[in-house]
């Protein structure tokens, strides 16, 4: 029986949503697996939790202008922090893109602080980090700092990264790491996360919502 010319197509087509399916699932297993427990804060989507998340803390980073930056320095409003790298091709500049844009859709009066924390202070230094967040938005802040105070931030804020070796590649390695955004409340503590694929409009409503709480 002569197959039809369709069909070819149809089995690409199954294959690319099976793929896209299961990247969607490891990212809900990602999700789940750093989220261990709640406190009064919100999970995604303003679902009510009960627990203490074991997510945020201390963290001493380094500006753009040499200052030294902490957790201590955004208590009494919310914030957004990201971790990345400058050298990432796809979902750092995608994320932050989107972030740019959730912060563009708020008034100046409810823009809060939004960090990117670059994961590969060997390449990138603390103004490296700065002009790739600003490109974003401007009220994207990017810090840098020793790969001590990297380990420590990404350790309190439960973020994985690992170095891959590059061998047939000018850039040498590439950074395996966990793409979130997380919001956190005005007393620095973990309300809510956004995913790679969340939308900006995600993003804003949440912004505003903890600036009403």
């Amino acid at each position: 029986m002569a197959r039809s010319p369709d069909a070819p197509r149809g089995r690409a087509m199954s294959r690319r949503a099976a793929v896209a399916g299961l990247i969607v699932a490891l990212g809900v297993l990602g999700a789940a697996a750093l989220l261990l427990t709640y406190g009064d804060g919100r999970a995604p989507h303003g679902t009510a939790t009960s627990g203490t998340a074991a997510i945020g803390g201390p963290f001493a980073l380094t500006a753009a202008d040499g200052s030294t930056v902490t957790d201590q320095d955004f208590l009494g409003r919310p914030f957004l922090i990201f971790f990345g790298f400058a050298s990432c091709p796809d979902v750092c500049p995608t994320t932050l893109a989107t972030v740019g844009t959730a912060l563009e859709a708020l008034p100046e009066d409810e823009r809060i602080a939004a960090l990117f924390v670059t994961l590969d202070p060997e390449r990138d230094t603390p103004e490296t980090a700065q002009h790739y967040a600003e490109a974003f938005h401007p009220d994207i802040t990017g810090l840098g700092g020793t790969q001590a105070q990297i380990d420590a931030a990404t350790s309190v804020y439960r973020v994985y990264a690992a170095r891959v070796p590059l061998e047939d590649s000018a850039m040498g390695y590439t950074i395996d790491h966990s793409a979130f955004v997380y919001l956190m409340g005005a007393d620095g503590t973990y309300r809510q996360h956004f995913s790679p694929v969340s939308a900006a409009s995600e993003i804003t409503q949440a912004v505003r919502a903890e600036l009403e709480s």
